[in-house]
């Protein structure tokens, strides 16, 4: 789920700012300390004691980045008048939850969507990939004969109907969309429908010629699937997972590429629906795996997964380990083999620095990836006993925040640099892990 968050900002240095949007005051302060990643922090408090609160609980993962334009107040004084107080560009469930908590202060608000309501999660991820997950959990219910015994059934043969499946996928699909664009509807926030564009401070374009104006803009634009250089997708034999949430053929063989989540729902779902072999495309860290093979070996299917890493776990010691823990539950991973890394990271990284527009940069998915991503990892791997690893992760939050619960003014902003430093270093580290290809 998205999570979009807005901030105001100018060139003044450090000053509190009492508003959520419009002020002239900004809480840091350049546009390079205001590039950090998605940990949602408060910087300051009503209280006497500023504190800086590292919470990964309010934060979701996803590929998107969220920028926000400011009033020019380093230019001359901002127009008098706007179209809106608040434009967002992206209707999503980030630019949902954005429109409804600025129309709840006030806001005069309008909503860009090139496509339809609900951008990615709603009809092309989350929602419809659940969905199907549902179906390959029920498959695989009544695929255990065991389970089945124990409750006093007997079943033959567990089949399913291929375009049912598709279509209560989409039909889910539709009632959410349905029920965000009404309730953004009854609100007053005007949906406009184009692609839209910002053309400089407190502009925006949409549709083929439509200009409208704003106080603050936030871009809440989805993600859509990478496509190795080199790959042609024809929808048939060559899809992404737009096409394969439409479920309109269920292969017997099929190569998933890529580690997020989304390739791991695709890869229960085939299972599930009978697909005898399925190599993955990997980029795991150990722990991570550690989870999987364990998950894998207990549901009986690992011994017809072929897993290939890529990414940082190229590296000779860490496809060692992969061996060597896999052979610890009896699952041979002889055939796993190095590949080059993934370059869509960092090539993400440097779009997002060269927009000629001063913005702030609110990012789910670089520092978060060490934070809410290994948070939530933290939760399975106590599930599955692996609770030292889950007291690390949160220890290192918990840390964080008392060292900060009575720092003075430029401890916070020093504190505020060292998050920058970071975002910077994961750029170079990035750059570096593709070889400079």
């Amino acid at each position: 789920m998205q999570s979009a968050i807005a901030l105001p900002f100018s060139q003044t240095s450090l000053t509190r700012s009492n508003r959520v949007l419009g002020s002239t005051g900004s809480i840091f302060s350049t546009p390079r300390s205001l590039q950090f990643c998605g940990l949602r922090r408060e910087a300051f408090c009503s209280s006497p004691s500023n504190h800086l609160t590292l919470r990964s609980d309010r934060v979701r993962i996803r590929s998107t980045r969220f920028q926000v334009s400011a009033a020019a107040t380093t230019n001359g004084a901002p127009p008098k008048s706007f179209d809106y107080d608040l434009i967002i560009i992206g209707a999503g469930v980030g630019g949902h939850g954005a429109a409804l908590h600025a129309v709840e202060k006030g806001l005069k608000t309008a909503i860009i969507e090139g496509d339809v309501v609900g951008g990615t999660c709603v009809n092309r991820g989350c929602v419809p990939s659940k969905a199907l997950l549902a179906v390959s959990g029920r498959m695989r219910e009544l695929q255990n004969e065991h389970h089945m015994k124990s409750f006093g059934l007997q079943v033959s043969t567990a089949g399913y109907d291929r375009q049912g499946v598709a279509d209560h996928a989409n039909n889910l699909a539709t009632k959410i969309r349905n029920n965000l664009t009404n309730s953004m509807k009854a609100l007053g926030v005007d949906i406009l429908t184009g692609f839209g564009s910002v053309l400089g401070p407190q502009k925006v374009k949409y549709g083929k010629d439509n200009i409208i104006t704003a106080k603050n803009i936030i871009i809440a634009t989805g993600s859509v699937p990478f496509v190795p250089k080199g790959i042609e997708v024809d929808g048939k034999t060559v899809i992404t997972s737009d096409h394969a949430l439409k479920l309109e053929s269920v292969p017997d063989w099929i190569a998933i590429v890529g580690s997020g989540y989304i390739g791991l729902e695709f890869s229960d779902v085939y299972t599930a629906l009978g697909r005898s072999r399925l190599p993955l495309r990997e980029g795991f860290v150990p722990f991570v795996a550690n989870v999987l093979i364990r998950a894998g070996k207990e549901s009986g299917e690992t011994s017809d997964m072929e897993v290939v890493l890529g990414g940082l776990a190229s590296l000779n010691d860490e496809i060692e380990w992969f061996k060597s823990e896999g052979s610890k539950w009896g699952v041979d991973f002889s055939t796993v083999v190095a590949q080059k890394a993934n370059q869509e990271y960092s090539r993400f990284l440097e779009a997002l620095m060269s927009s000629e527009v001063e913005y702030s940069v609110v990012m789910t998915a670089f520092w978060a990836i060490e934070a809410v991503y290994q948070e939530s990892f933290a939760h399975s791997c106590n599930r599955w006993g692996n609770d030292g690893f889950r007291q690390y992760c949160l220890s290192v939050k918990n840390i964080a925040e008392r060292c900060l619960e009575n720092a003075s003014r430029e401890a916070l902003v020093e504190a505020e640099d060292v998050l920058v430093r970071v975002l910077e270093h994961e750029v170079a580290f990035w750059e570096m892990s593709r070889g400079g290809q």
